[in-house]
């Protein structure tokens, strides 16, 4: 086509051609040229030398220019041209083709396009170089033939650069076979690429193939393209053979066709794609830069990688248990959803001022059931990068609660439109979600949930919104710049019930949104408003006021306090108010601290004075929980024992540890300071106790072990009197159970119920509800011993019986306790004291004491006072100044704390002499006597009062007749003596 212009040199002129005849003509066209003229001749011209266009920089140049002319002289024409070293330059762009300074020479007509010559070409060594807007083409040309038809010939594409948008094609060569069939041009070839680089991407081993048609007369051309790659990067992807094929049709200012790709093994961060391919059209304008395809895109054997979504969910199962039960459904259907994906998207990309791209249709689908379809509207726009939606998408399948997203117009860049995405009723296992719903404006989001339930715990709602706002280029999100209101429903559980409430979070920092995202960066700066958390159980209601601030900036770090805390309830054995505490949260650590609150037994009456725990912490670090603190008494504030605790979540495992040091009681500590029901049973307390206890526990149970001292207590009892010099330690095995090993021991220096017994030791055990088994319990007795018979006390007894042994009492001894100075007795006594306790009343039931064999003696030395004395009685006392006895018993019956009958018989003879009856001057020994006496009093006011028997004339009186004796230290009626 290009050499068949040159020949119009002679073609155009019709009479005999002259070099000056040439050179006027192309002078005439406006074409400067040189050549000089080998040989001219009516049927053969030859040109050498031929340089057309600017001489510095010509269009054309050819060594040698051979033209045939046949039908010389009527009708001349040229039939042949034969070039060597041949170079042409011409240009095409979307106005067209162009040959420089040669458009001269071609018909008006015949421009754009070009008519191929009816002649026969012979073109050796030529080069062509077509200058285009991406860049410079240069090819070598050799063939021959017809150039209408039976023109055959070979282009090699030298070497280059070309650039194609944002694209460099770098070393672009190949080669082009072209052949002439009826006035067209078949083009078919195949090149490679050295490398084709866009902004980040990168073509590997980039190859293409080109099969062609061209129309020279109406510059028109169709055909088929490929590209291929052995490999392909983006970034941070990649994929492996990749192939786009082309069909083409098109002018050199505009182009068109259909496209079809296929993409093997692409990879993505997070996964990647067995296949990926897709079909369409295209269409472009070179001059104006326009470009649009269309098609749809579809892929299998999709995976993902989940791990960035389902960790976070899969920890936060694992921390809370059957209530990470919707966390972990959904990591795991996340998971089975991303083994095996396919589906399908269409598309439409234009380029002209802007591009936009549409994406409809989408229809994605997982192995497992899980799929994300696109129900109606046009879908996903963006222009720009910059995104408007439009329509009704749904994902469902594979146990995933069913989400639907909508959207009206939503261009959040551009301020406008809504989305909503509604998430329906949701079950797995014991959680649940009825509905939850997200409402999302350009400047506002609002969350709605209703009816979330996991592991028996339910949530009726949660509400809430705030304003947003954001850069168009997304670099700036925020959100709360005022307070953000929280509506919290109730929430349930099978055991507790907590009100409704509302709390409102406000910036912490004045002129500052509560969230703010900033470059990916996520700061969080807010406060929020006292609010007061009330709870039921079925035992309980139980409140405290919470407020406090938190801060996000990389790390957290909360703090704030709780006040006013209380529990109390029917069903409550404690009260528990004027709760508080200071509360921080800083990164994974918490603590509280300061914190204090008041116990008050609920009790009637109550079994301790309130208390009040202070100081209290408590620290999670490093995923462990420690905590201490002091109990307290409310009211006189004395401490009573600190106690410090660990825990490890992870494991389940913890211990803790409560220590009172020693304890000391006085004046301004008594056990009914503690607890007023000790009042009147425990009192005048002295001395020094304290107590250590020590608690574990694991995911098998709890146990717990201590250990209770008591260096010394002296105190007064109701039952037994004075008891001094308590001391000893026990140790507890089993807390929970209150129990401890058996042979614990404890010594008592005194106990004086009226009569005092001395360095007592106890054996003993507790055993389990509440039972003490006394093992022994011995204590020195008068020269003998007094000995506790062992017994089990059972906790939920009221009635309590106790057996005490009395073997070999010394009777002088024990009269020595009461101070009788006025009677001396000798002999040991043996004997049991059965006691019986029904709450604090005790009293001796069948108490038994008996004289040892021989017996002893009785000598009575005091003033008788005769006088107001009966014969028989003066017989009494002068038997009893010396009185030798074989027999002797005490038997008791009666209440320790009310009236005691003992009864005391003895017989024995006299050693003194006594008058006879009747006045009769004589005196005997070895008389028989015989004594039974019956005293009715109080057992310790008898006994705290015995050393009044100075006068002991109302005994023998009793001895005589049946009378009641008097209480002792009273003087009773006299009784005339017996006739």
């Amino acid at each position: 086509m290009l050499l068949a212009t040159a020949s119009l040199l002679v073609w155009s002129v019709r009479r005999p051609v002259t070099e000056a005849a040439i050179a006027r003509y192309l002078d005439a066209k406006g074409v400067p040229a040189s050549f000089t003229g080998g040989q001219i001749g009516p049927r053969l011209m030859v040109f050498d030398n031929v340089r057309l266009g600017d001489p510095a920089d010509p269009d054309f140049t050819a060594k040698r220019i051979e033209v045939r002319i046949a039908g010389y002289p009527l009708l001349p024409r040229v039939a042949a041209i034969r070039a060597d070293k041949v170079w042409l330059r011409m240009r095409a762009d979307a106005g067209g083709m162009s040959f420089g300074r040669l458009d001269r020479l071609i018909p008006p007509s015949t421009i754009p396009g070009v008519k191929l010559p009816d002649i026969k070409a012979d073109i050796r060594d030529a080069r062509i170089v077509m200058v285009t807007p991406g860049g410079t083409v240069s090819a070598s040309l050799s063939g021959s033939g017809g150039l209408t038809d039976g023109f055959k010939g070979r282009a090699q594409v030298a070497r280059t650069d070309l650039t194609a948008g944002d694209c460099r094609l770098a070393g672009t060569s190949g080669h082009m076979d072209i052949a002439s069939v009826a006035g067209r041009l078949r083009l078919s070839g195949r090149g490679a690429l050295a490398s084709a680089d866009c902004p980040q991407v990168r073509l590997a081993a980039p190859g293409w193939t080109l099969a062609a048609l061209v129309e020279p007369e109406q510059l028109h051309y169709s055909g088929t393209a490929a590209i291929t790659v052995a490999g392909v990067a983006a970034g941070p992807a990649a994929a492996g053979p990749s192939r786009l094929s082309m069909t083409v049709r098109g002018t050199p200012g505009a182009i068109s066709g259909t496209w079809l790709a296929a993409v093997r093994g692409a990879r993505v961060p997070g996964g990647q794609v067995a296949a990926l391919g897709g079909k369409g059209t295209f269409a472009a304008g070179f001059g104006d830069g326009t470009a649009s395809a269309s098609g749809a895109v579809s892929f299998a054997g999709a995976s993902a990688g989940t791990d960035a979504l389902t960790g976070p969910l899969r920890r936060l199962a694992a921390s809370t248990g059957e209530s990470g039960a919707l966390a972990s459904g959904l990591a795991a259907t996340i998971t089975r959803a991303g083994r095996s994906l396919g589906g399908r998207v269409d598309m439409t990309v234009r380029r002209g001022s802007a591009t936009v791209v549409t994406l409809t249709g989408l229809d994605i689908r997982a192995a497992s059931g899980l799929a994300l379809r696109q129900l109606s509207g046009t879908g996903l726009y963006l222009r720009d990068a910059a995104p408007t939606a439009n329509g009704v998408w749904q994902l469902s399948g594979d146990g995933a609660p069913p989400v639907r997203l909508t959207a009206t117009g939503f261009a959040p860049l551009r301020r406008t439109g809504s989305a909503q995405i509604a998430i329906g009723n949701w079950q797995i296992g014991k959680a649940g979600l009825r509905s939850a719903r997200i409402d999302l404006s350009p400047d506002r989001l609002a969350i709605g949930i209703s009816g979330l339930s996991f592991a028996g715990a339910s949530l009726a709602s949660l509400d809430a919104a705030t304003d947003i706002d954001w850069t168009a280029d997304g670099a700036r999100l925020e959100a709360g710049h005022a307070c953000i209101p929280l509506r919290i429903g109730a929430v349930r559980t099978d055991a507790v019930r907590i009100a409704p409430m509302a709390v409102s979070l406000c910036p912490a920092r004045s002129g500052r949104p509560v969230l703010a995202v900033t470059d990916g960066k996520v700061v969080v700066a807010a406060r929020f408003t006292p609010v007061r958390v009330a709870a039921e159980t079925g035992a309980a209601t139980m409140a405290a006021s919470l407020d406090g601030q938190l801060v996000y900036d990389g790390e957290l770090a909360a703090r704030g306090q709780i006040s006013g805390a209380t529990a109390t309830g029917p069903g409550l054995p404690l009260r528990f108010d004027a709760g508080r505490a200071d509360w921080s949260v800083s990164g994974a650590d918490a603590a509280l601290s300061a914190g204090s609150v008041r116990l008050t037994d609920m009790a009637r009456p109550a079994r301790f004075e309130p208390l009040r725990l202070t100081g209290v912490s408590a620290a999670l670090k490093d995923d462990r929980i420690n905590a201490s603190g002091t109990v307290r008494l409310a009211v006189k504030g004395n401490r009573l024992a600190g106690f410090t605790a660990r825990h490890d979540p992870a494991t389940g495992k913890g211990s803790a540890t409560v220590e009172s040091g020693l304890i000391a009681f006085g004046p301004d500590l008594q056990p009914y300071d503690i607890s007023e029901a000790l009042r009147g049973v425990i009192d005048n307390v002295e001395g020094k106790a304290g107590a250590t206890a020590r608690f574990g526990w694991s995911a098998a149970g709890a146990n717990g072990s201590g250990v209770i001292d008591i260096p010394g207590l002296s105190l007064a009892t109701a039952a037994l009197g004075p008891v001094k010099g308590i001391s000893g330690r026990i140790l507890i095995d089993d807390l929970a159970a209150m129990t401890s090993p058996p042979g614990q021991q404890i010594k008592v220096a005194a106990i004086n119920p009226g009569i005092l017994v001395e360095d007592g030791v106890i054996r003993f055990q507790l055993r389990p509800k509440g039972a003490l088994a006394i093992e022994s319990a011995v204590w020195p007795f008068v020269g003998g011993t007094l000995t506790l018979q062992p017994v089990t006390i059972s906790a939920d007894s009221a009635k309590r019986r106790f057996t005490l042994d009395v073997a070999g009492a010394d009777a002088g001894q024990f009269l020595q306790h009461f101070d009788l100075k006025d009677l001396n007795v000798t002999g040991l006594f043996d004997g049991t004291l059965p006691l019986v306790f029904d709450g604090a009343n005790g009293r001796i039931e069948g108490g038994l004491l008996t004289a040892r064999p021989p017996g002893g003696l009785i000598q009575y030395v005091g003033e008788v006072g005769a006088d107001s004395m009966g014969a028989g009685g003066k017989l009494a006392f002068d038997a009893l100044k010396r009185l030798r006895y074989n027999a002797l018993a005490l038997s008791f019956d009666g209440d320790l704390d009310g009236e005691l009958v003992t009864a005391i018989r003895f017989a024995g003879t006299n050693e003194a002499a006594v008058a006879a009856a009747g006045g009769l001057p004589l005196s005997a020994t070895g008389v028989p006597f015989k004594f039974n006496v019956t005293v009715r009093a109080p057992f310790r006011r008898l006994l705290g009062t015995a050393a009044s028997f100075g006068d002991a004339r109302a005994v023998i009186r009793a001895a005589q007749q049946p009378v009641p004796v008097a209480l002792p230290g009273s003087r009773p009626d006299p009784v005339p003596p017996p006739k």
